[in-house]
């Protein structure tokens, strides 16, 4: 009997399990516990899970498609058909956390940086393409489409499977923690270790403590000027709270109910500097002209991550406060590194479109690449000048991005004081130039006939932002984008691999090795091992050397 009301997520762990019991990898009381997760997830029960697909980047994917070649290698060295050697589930593997910001505020800088990014991976690259052309059940997604996690959610997501005409709901592990952004489809996903993806492409179940299910209730609607970001930072602040961890959190909604979410747009503060030394300002030329910095300053404005570049509410926002501040005569500091990197080419299609990307040019904000890139570090160098001015002087200096995470040393070495935002945020304090300004009080800049603007003077209102959206996303968009994204391009098109179904080990690379696991394997097992001596044992043994030699 089935007491009680079973959640979404725990329906779909329900269902895995009930297609899969087969009475070894999952069993019959594997079910009972799912089925009464009500009673045995507060003791934290163990159940096993068959994901649907697997999910990997480009560094995570490396060592997984490693092992699968060293194994073809050994099922061969056995006599046996190393073409059998394949994941059992289907594996999507996107390249995107090799590009850096290299080269910014240049209309030639997503070339200049793939070029870059060929020159030092090519080795990597050459490997991940033999992998996709061996093996069966994998795709491989090439450098220059997108990030992993919004690709996944524009294109890879199934919803729905049908295999042979089963039906059954899409479900992925990723080797990544925003693999939850595909949560928003109805598509049960999480984060996990390398080991436990590959231990899923080979078809073992993963092993996992039954969750427990969290409710949150959403209603009304944001208030003016309020992004989706905003609200999402506000509820992780509020299941923070409350101490959620390794729950299965399921949002719904009541419309009746007005509730407004304020949006923080003051100033982040949070950063430590002397009183003696809070006024500090360190003079630097740059490029042949005086410039000034000091702490709280922003030296990186990166729009980026799949987090915020999926959404085109956000993005659409950002290009129209970046219209409002070029319309104004508003400029950025021209040593402030600014980037845009979309998480897909939809994004670009619909920037075009809506005929705001000169804006976000003229600002800097020019597209540097489809990848990860500052999210996870790779902002690339600052101009020697600033990093100078910075070290020699012992500025605290700001980075504003719309990523994931900021703690220091994430985002550059550099950079002590790293603020996540929106895409529009992130525009407003490039032009503000610094962190430490009270948006609501304190000017951005001058206008170009002298008159003070402040942030709400740029800051689109929501109904400008839906018509915008509604005229310029289009489904088109995305299927145009995704016909022809595993075509790749002319760099990966023209790296040349071999055919064969087993990989050919370079003795002199740096990188890419045989592992030895299989090496001396033989059909027949070798039989026990003698036991090692314990860790008791080597100290009574050291201990009798020593008083044979006191004495």
């Amino acid at each position: 009997m089935i007491r009680g009301l079973i959640g979404y997520s725990i329906r779909i762990l329900l269902e895995s399990a009930i297609r899969n019991c087969d009475g070894f990898q999952v069993m019959e009381k594997d079910v009972e516990k799912i089925l009464d997760w009500e009673n045995t997830a507060p003791k934290q029960v163990e159940i096993p899970f068959k994901p649907a697909r697997v999910l990997l980047q480009d560094f995570t994917g490396v060592p997984a498609v490693v092992d699968l070649a060293c194994m073809r290698d050994a099922m061969n060295r056995l006599g046996g058909d190393s073409n059998k050697i394949n994941p059992l589930v289907p594996v999507d593997l996107v390249i995107d956390h090799s590009v850096q910001v290299d080269v910014a505020r240049s209309a030639n800088a997503v070339q200049a940086n793939m070029e870059l990014e060929f020159q030092r991976n090519k080795e990597r690259f050459g490997f991940l393409k033999w992998g996709s052309n061996a093996f069966n059940n994998m795709l491989v997604v090439p450098p220059g489409s997108g990030i992993v996690h919004q690709v996944n959610l524009e294109y890879l997501g199934r919803v729905v499977f049908n295999n042979g005409g089963m039906l059954y709901p899409d479900s992925v592990v990723g080797t990544d923690s925003h693999t939850t952004m595909i949560d928003g489809l109805g598509v049960a996903g999480w984060g996990v270790g390398g080991i436990e993806a590959e231990a899923a492409m080979l078809g073992q179940p993963m092993s996992m403590v039954l969750p427990g299910v969290v409710g949150f209730k959403l209603s009304g609607k944001l208030k003016n000027g309020v992004t989706a970001t905003d609200l999402v930072l506000t509820v992780t602040q509020i299941l923070r709270k409350h101490g959620v961890v390794g729950k299965f959190v399921e949002f719904y909604v009541h419309a009746f109910l007005i509730v407004k979410i304020i949006s923080s747009i003051h100033c982040p503060g949070g950063f430590a500097v002397p009183k003696e030394s809070q006024n500090k300002v360190a003079d630097f030329t740059f490029h042949g002209k005086p410039a000034q910095i000091k702490h709280g300053d922003v030296v990186i404005a990166a729009i980026t991550s799949c987090t915020n570049t999926s959404n085109p509410s956000v993005m659409l926002g950002a290009a129209l406060v970046a219209k409002k501040a070029c319309d104004l005569g508003l400029e950025v500091k021209p040593w402030i590194k600014t980037s845009l990197a979309p998480g897909s080419g939809v994004v670009k299609k619909y920037l075009d479109k809506s005929g705001l990307q000169p804006y976000l040019d003229q600002l800097g904000f020019n597209i540097v690449g489809y990848g990860c890139t500052t999210c996870i570090g790779n902002s690339g160098d600052l101009d020697e000048s600033v990093s100078a001015a910075i070290s020699e002087n012992d500025i605290v200096a700001a980075a504003v991005l719309s990523g994931n995470r900021n703690f220091e040393g994430r985002v550059h070495p550099l950079t002590r004081a790293n603020y996540l935002a929106s895409p529009p945020l992130v525009v407003a304090y490039a032009l503000a130039g610094t962190v430490d300004i009270d948006f609501d009080k304190q000017p951005l800049g001058t206008s170009k006939d002298g008159k003070e603007v402040y942030f709400r003077d740029i800051w689109p209102t929501n109904e400008e932002i839906a018509d915008v959206v509604q005229s310029s996303v289009l489904p088109d968009m995305f299927r145009g984008t995704y016909e022809s994204i595993t075509k790749g391009n002319p760099m990966w098109n023209e790296l040349s691999v071999p055919s064969s179904t087993l990989y050919s080990w370079d003795p002199n690379s740096t990188y890419i090795h045989e592992p030895p696991y299989f090496k001396n394997m033989t059909m027949s097992p070798p039989g026990p091992h003698p036991v090692l001596p314990t860790i008791s044992h080597l100290l009574e043994a050291f201990t009798r050397i020593a008083l044979l030699l006191n004495s």
